[in-house]
């Protein structure tokens, strides 16, 4: 875990500065080899993009002032962070909705995500898991310091029943997506049925 730290860490993108909270908190979906093929993604973000994150503010979220917006670039399936260290994968599940896969050399990390209206919301921090019944009984999956290492592909296949089902506490993280660095990114989103509005 430690190495894939130290990569997520010399990462330019805000997908990467994400992925690093999450893996320094310990509560993650990882693998040692990517159990998704790039066959399997698609392409639901614009290529090349650029993010960046909105924090809880009230009935919304406003933008984060902790600095440029990450960018990537898109290269086949898929999304490249700027400085080479990452790729995203986004695999899709239902409508609007994606596995999405974050893979790097010494190192894979998996979380969930809706993209509506420019918004990715994406689950990525795993809630509670030692409580978690279900995903404890889930054959080859690893539950280590409030982690989870994933072993092979059915693994990851039983998870990804389990968000499904609602099963499996996430914490959101709310980013806009813009063309590139210099898109008009709003102060503050708000939840709007299904969608957002950009305020």
């Amino acid at each position: 875990m430690y190495r894939l730290a130290n990569l997520i860490r010399g990462g330019l993108g805000l997908l990467a500065t994400i992925a690093l909270a999450a893996l320094l908190s310990g509560c993650i979906l990882s693998s040692d080899d990517l159990l998704v093929s790039e066959g399997e993604a698609a392409t639901p973000l614009p290529g090349p993009f650029a993010m960046v994150r909105y924090e809880e503010d009230g009935a919304g979220y406003k933008r984060s002032d902790e600095g440029p917006p990450g960018e990537f670039a898109l290269e086949g399936k898929g999304y490249v962070s700027s400085d080479g260290a990452m790729t995203a994968y986004f695999v899709p599940l239902e409508t609007d909705t994606y596995l999405v896969a974050l893979s790097s050399p010494d190192g894979n990390m998996y979380g969930f995500a809706t993209y509506r209206d420019n918004v990715l919301d994406l689950d990525i921090v795993l809630g509670d898991v030692e409580g978690n019944a279900d995903l404890k009984a889930i054959p080859s999956v690893e539950i280590a310091d409030g982690g989870v290492k994933l072993t092979d592909r059915a693994a990851l296949d039983a998870v990804v029943a389990l968000h499904q089902e609602g099963k499996l506490e996430m914490v959101p993280v709310i980013a806009y997506i813009g063309a590139d660095a210099s898109a008009d990114f709003p102060p503050k989103l708000t939840p709007n049925g299904d969608g957002w509005t950009a305020n």
